[in-house]
């Protein structure tokens, strides 16, 4: 949960919104915590993986899985 609340930090500043938090309630399963984020942003080639890149990293960084994006159209 300390990892995800700094990475929480991280991606606010960045000026995504957390959205939802979760938790498993299997204590083994690698993603046990979760946070859903949501930010507008162009979703063209180039535009999406500078936001996805920047994602994966942030989560690397506090030892989490980046699961993917989705969007509404």
């Amino acid at each position: 949960p300390e990892d995800r609340e700094r990475f929480i930090v991280e991606a606010t500043t960045a000026g995504f919104e957390v959205s939802e938090r979760s938790e498993s309630e299997v204590s083994a399963e690698p993603q046990r915590w979760g946070v859903t984020l949501q930010r507008t942003d162009c979703v063209d080639w180039d535009s999406i993986n500078d936001v996805t890149l920047e994602l994966f990293r942030m989560a690397v960084e506090q030892h989490g899985i980046y699961d993917g994006w989705e969007t509404l159209i």
